[in-house]
């Protein structure tokens, strides 16, 4: 994974975040990506640092005080009504 697929794939993510706190975080890994980058080491290797993407997430959501279950279930029934439609 690129930093720009980390960077679209949090995006989904954290969908319930503002775009301020998003773009706030996003910027915070990317920018330890080009970090570790810089120092030699390769960019997929720097993205796999940051482990599971969907559990990194799923913390971020929970520091924010929103249950990463709770989103799970909207995004499904959001997704369940979208194709009914």
């Amino acid at each position: 994974m690129t930093r720009f697929e980390l960077a679209a794939t949090l995006s989904r993510r954290l969908y319930m975040l503002t775009e301020e706190e998003r773009h706030s975080i996003i910027d915070k890994y990317v920018s330890g990506i080009n970090m570790e980058i810089e120092a030699g080491i390769s960019e997929k290797e720097a993205v796999e640092r940051l482990g599971d993407i969907g559990l990194l997430a799923d913390r971020i959501l929970m520091r924010h005080h929103i249950d990463p279950r709770q989103v799970k279930e909207n995004r499904k029934t959001e997704t369940d009504i979208n194709l009914r439609q």
